[in-house]
């Protein structure tokens, strides 16, 4: 249920808020219907998103700027897109009441999340999305 999984998200958050990691890097990939599914490595300093890094090269992944020559940092141009595990969270509080289905999990002993799905409209074909989370590394 809604409640369950929201009970389940708020007992990992005061896991993770005990850690309370401020500069740390993770691996993320998002498997959706979407642009950009590639798994990348989340940079966090001082608890902001400072880098996406390609996994295999540790280089920032940069996109074209549409209509220019400049290429920016991928989460510059799609901030919403990565996040730290702090704003992820707040974001599972918004997401979870206003899909259908949702599941949850979590490490046992940070409380960092390991795979989250959405399915905001059950009887709907592509609005499903999960997220996974992996290789947590606490500088």
């Amino acid at each position: 249920s809604k409640s369950d999984a929201l009970d389940q998200v708020r007992s990992a958050q005061k896991k993770w808020n005990a850690v309370n990691p401020q500069d740390y890097t993770y691996q993320y990939q998002s498997l959706c219907f979407c642009a950009f599914t590639d798994e990348v490595r989340i940079v966090v300093q001082a608890d902001s998103v400072i880098d996406v890094q390609n996994i295999t090269t540790n280089e920032t992944i940069m996109v074209a700027v549409a209509g220019t020559d400049i290429e920016a940092p991928i989460h510059e141009f799609y901030p919403s897109s990565f996040f730290t595990i702090n704003q992820f969270f707040d974001r599972l509080e918004v997401q979870i009441p206003v899909a259908d289905d949702s599941e949850v999990s979590f490490d046992r002993s940070t409380g960092m999340p390991i795979e989250i799905s959405f399915d905001y409209i059950v009887e709907a074909i592509d609005d499903e999305i999960t997220y996974l989370f992996s290789n947590l590394v606490i500088n």
